[in-house]
């Protein structure tokens, strides 16, 4: 294929879009931190906290003016504390 086919099947991207809402949230959030984060990495914290966590934190740090925005999104997703069901033990009676 030559240079001119190549580049012009890049600026048109892909057909086919993102098949879930947690994919089309990760990769706006990849194309956000310029693609610093790898999206596998960013998929594991959606299913881990979230899509409303992750969504609220990723609006956090649009409106802050922090110097190294990724390393704050990344702490604030971190910082959540989920407890699942299955992850209550209960004392021995």
């Amino acid at each position: 294929m030559d240079t001119a086919g190549y580049l012009e099947k890049l600026k048109k991207g892909s057909k086919r879009g993102p098949h879930t809402k947690e994919q089309a949230l990760a990769d706006q959030i990849w194309t956000h931190f310029g693609k610093r984060l790898h999206f596998a990495r960013i998929m594991k914290m959606i299913k881990e906290k979230g899509v409303r966590w992750v969504r609220e934190c990723l609006e956090e740090v649009r409106k802050g003016d922090a110097r190294d925005r990724l390393s704050l999104f990344i702490h604030k997703v971190a910082q959540a504390k989920i407890a699942w069901k299955s992850d209550i033990i209960k004392p021995y009676d």
